[in-house]
């Protein structure tokens, strides 16, 4: 659809009949979503198929109850759930949740309609940041001791309210009371410990607190820090982008099979890979991960290094060296290999994860006659 000669006009993909659970064999090519229940015709603009018959002025019309549909992906017109009629609503919750695409298009209109929502939410981020940092600066000694003293409060008032709920709920000598009680007393021997190690480890808070203020001043003096996450986000998006182009290419490299549906006396078509193709697809999944997950860690080396170059550079007569470029030049000529073996590891452990998300998938699918569907 958009791109064979006289198709042009006709970009999207619209399924003309969904009373099934195979809707490949009534998909037609159409100008624009359909909105079929305040139609007055009842038809809309589409490309003859073998299976959907467009009139001689090239209409379609839907088999079946009208509904409405809307845009998915710049691709797809799916269905508008509550235009659609009662008798198949169950379908196509069972169709559209197999494969995941009601979250998707909830994702995307959620973005749509709340883009400016978001931009409000990171201005705010970025405000709570520089409001945190200020007061980590200048309050950090405070701050630390009053969650320290809440802590203990909080446990205090945990074993008050669990000794008075028995006392108030239970007769005197009940076991539920007591053990009540026991875990009341049990709280409170841990807030003596609590109150313990805190004196013990006085010194260490003290070093605990120099280490916040530390960290708000090195956020406070090199504010060009935000560029790192900034741009890590940018690159990501990119491979993300290039990624799923690329797998979409990948994944249209199988053989076109016609399959006949002989209860409905139709067919449609559809992909099939060799082996090896699914080979090649499954490999590029994981190189995905991979990158992604390397992109991810060079951005926090990055990090790593201005910090660490600023702190052991940084004195009362000399402001510390934060270089960014100096991150990144490590990152590339010095401590690759280890960056793309930790981003080996996870994108190992996302890989697996994966598989397992796709299997589950194929046994909620099965039926009783195929307990595991061939993938």
């Amino acid at each position: 659809c958009g791109r064979d000669p006289g198709y042009e006009d006709y970009p999207y993909v619209f399924f003309a009949d969904i009373e099934f659970s195979v809707w490949y064999p009534w998909a037609v090519c159409v100008k624009e979503c359909p909105k079929m229940v305040d139609s007055a015709t009842g038809t809309f603009p589409c490309k003859s198929t073998d299976n959907i018959k467009a009139d001689a002025e090239g209409n379609c019309k839907i088999i079946g109850g009208a509904y409405d549909s809307s845009l998915f992906i710049d691709r797809w017109c799916l269905p508008i759930y509550d235009t659609l009629p009662t008798s198949v609503k169950d379908n196509y919750d069972n169709l559209i949740g197999q494969l995941g695409l009601d979250d998707v298009q909830e994702y995307i209109r959620d973005i749509e309609r709340g883009s400016k929502l978001y931009l409000v939410c990171i201005a705010t981020c970025f405000a709570l940041i520089f409001f945190y940092n200020w007061m980590l600066r200048c309050f950090a000694e405070v701050l630390t001791w009053i969650a320290i003293c809440a802590v203990g409060c909080g446990l205090f008032a945990l074993g008050w309210l669990i000794k008075d709920y028995g006392a108030v709920n239970y007769p005197d000598g009940d076991t539920t009371q007591k053990w009540l009680n026991v875990a009341a007393w049990t709280i409170w021997v841990l807030l003596i410990i609590y109150a313990l190690l805190v004196c013990c480890l006085y010194y260490s808070i003290k070093i605990s607190v120099r280490v916040l203020k530390t960290a708000s001043k090195i956020i406070t003096r090199n504010m060009r820090m935000v560029i790192v996450p900034i741009l890590g986000i940018a690159i990501v998006t990119c491979w993300v982008a290039f990624s799923v182009y690329f797998l979409l290419y990948l994944g249209s490299c199988g053989e076109i099979e016609r399959v006949e549906v002989p209860v409905l006396s139709v067919h449609y078509y559809t992909y099939v890979w060799t082996d090896q193709q699914k080979g090649y697809l499954w490999y590029s999944l994981f190189l995905f991960f991979w990158v992604t997950a390397f992109l991810m860690a060079v951005s926090q080396y990055v990090l790593i290094v201005a910090i660490v170059s600023w702190y052991f550079t940084e004195n009362e007569s000399t402001r510390g060296n934060f270089s960014i470029c100096k991150g990144y030049w490590w990152a590339l000529r010095y401590n690759m290999g280890s960056l793309l073996f930790g981003s080996f590891i996870l994108a190992l452990v996302w890989m697996i994860r994966a598989i397992f998300e796709y299997l589950n998938k194929k046994i909620q699918s099965a039926n009783g006659d195929r307990p595991m569907p061939r993938p």
